[in-house]
This record gives C-alpha cells, structure tokens and sequence, in this order.
C-alpha cells in the first residue's frame, strides 16, 4: 500500500479551526462551531494515539473569537458548555494515556514588547485564552510559544525590557506554560540575542526553530545554538523544537509541504522533541517514518 492510499480520506475533513466572520457573531453560532471543533480535536487525538504520535500542536482558533477586545465570552456562557468542557477534558485524558505532550503556538499579533497597550492587552487575552485550553485538557505541561514579536527599530534593549515588564503581568499559570522562538528575518530576534537581554533575566525556555536559524543565525553556531536553547528548559520538562524546510529559493521562510529528514540537525547528547512545520502536516510525518 503506497502512502497516498494508506491515508486517502475515507470521511469529512476533520480540523479544529472553524470560525465565522465578526458581523456574524453570536453566542449561539460560536457556541454550534466550539462543539464541532472539539469534537474534531478528540478525534485527531485518538488518530495521534493509534499512529504512535507523542506530540502535538493544539490549533489556536478553537474558541473563535474569545480573545476579542470587545467580546471577551466565557465558555460557561456557551449553551453546550458542560459537553465542550467533558470533550476537552477527554481528549486530553486520551492524551495523557498515550504519553503525547501538547503545545500550541499563539499567531503573530500576539506581542508582549509591543509599545502600544491595547496590542499587550490583547495578546495577554489571548495567552489566558490558550492557558485555559491546558486547563481544560487537565495537561499542566501545556506549552505556549511565541515570539518576541519585533525588534521595533532595532531597540533590542528597550524591547526586551518591555517583554519582559509585560510578562511580569501575566498570571504564574500562563508564565510556567510560556516558551519563546527565534525569527527567521535579519534585524529581529536570534536564539543568542533572546538568551541574553530576555532568558537570562525572567525564566522561560527557548524554542529553536532550525529553519529560522538557518536564515537569520547571529553570532552562534547551529550546535551552539542548539545546545543554547535546550539548557533553558531547566524546570523538568521536555525541551521542544521546531524543525522545517524551505518551500523554495525565492520564498526560502515559506514551509515546504514535506520534511526530507534530519540532514543538519546535531546530536548534542540531549532528548527534546521535534515538531515538524510542513504544510501538509501529518502526511509529513508519515512520509518522513517511510524514508527514515
């Protein structure tokens, strides 16, 4: 049986993210589309658990909208909020049975440096918001990694002076959760330069991103940053990486599709797990355990 018949869809597509548009809100429309998409996610859980997957990233648009300025639901406002809350909880039990980590990764507007207060406000509303999906999974190990989210002119200082005073306002639970990645654009945050003006002040560990690192490197060697990163992670749990390939040489930050394998990737004598940014997301991961 080759690969694309091994995974040729026998049903619907199953996905986490269904939303709408704002000038259709309702609590009632949201609350039809949270019920789906835990439905779906307790279903790629159970997919994750029966093809030996042991980490997986959580989408963000589960809760369409609840990180609104303006909205600001609670899922206790949700007509089926007692069936979201025991589906949650039971993808997550499925998870914790198949010793499968979860992690998730906030989108780009979420910025802590940001000089603009409503920017801050909003991305903390959002990282409550991912912080209750862990909550609601029952997973205390829930991660969720972001970026800096600018250099803003080139201030590294000033900016890290702001993440850091805007992490200072998050709850303890969100910050034993947070981690922090490297970019992959000239003039914005390497792995040594986040090391140095934020982790070495405030703990929080560091997502290396490989690709990022190949585009926009710093001072420090892949090995050294690498090990760099994975020594920030001191609170017990298991380091994480991302790993991808460029799409092509004129998009070089685009994902590919597929992963071809682990041709740069050093042994540093260390265990971490390595999540995998292709754009055709599991079937990556199964074409990649054919070829290795």
């Amino acid at each position: 049986m080759t690969l694309s018949e091994s995974v040729k869809p026998k049903s619907k597509r199953v996905f986490t993210d269904r939303t709408l548009r704002l000038a259709n809100f309702s609590i009632r429309r949201v609350d039809e589309l949270i019920l789906q998409n835990v439905k779906d996610l307790l279903k790629i859980v159970h997919w994750n658990k029966d093809h030996g997957i042991h980490f997986f990233r959580v989408g963000s648009n589960v809760f369409p909208f609840m990180d609104h300025p303006a909205l600001k639901y609670g899922i206790d406002d949700l007509a089926h909020a007692s069936d979201i809350k025991a589906i949650i909880a039971r993808a997550g039990e499925v998870a914790h049975s198949a010793g499968m980590r979860l992690s998730s990764h906030p989108g780009p507007y979420t910025c802590l440096a940001s000089p603009d207060e409503a920017i801050v406000q909003k991305s903390i509303d959002s990282l409550n918001m991912h912080s209750l999906m862990g909550d609601l999974l029952g997973h205390d190990e829930f991660v969720i990694n972001i970026h800096v989210g600018g250099s803003y002119g080139g201030d590294f200082n000033g900016t890290a002076d702001r993440f850091i005073s805007n992490w200072n306002k998050l709850t303890d639970r969100v910050k034993s959760r947070l981690t922090i990645e490297n970019d992959d654009k000239k003039n914005m945050w390497t792995v040594d330069k986040i090391n140095d003006l934020i982790c070495k002040r405030i703990d929080l560990p560091i997502v290396m991103d490989i690709h990022h690192h190949r585009l926009n490197p710093g001072t420090l060697s892949l090995e050294d940053a690498l090990m760099t990163s994975l020594i920030t992670w001191n609170s017990g749990r298991v380091p994480k990486i991302h790993y991808s390939d460029p799409r092509d040489e004129e998009y070089p930050q685009a994902h590919h599709n597929f992963v071809d394998g682990w041709k740069d990737l050093p042994d540093v004598g260390m265990e971490f797990d390595c999540m995998l940014e292709a754009k055709h997301k599991e079937l990556a991961l199964l074409r990649l355990r054919e070829r290795i």
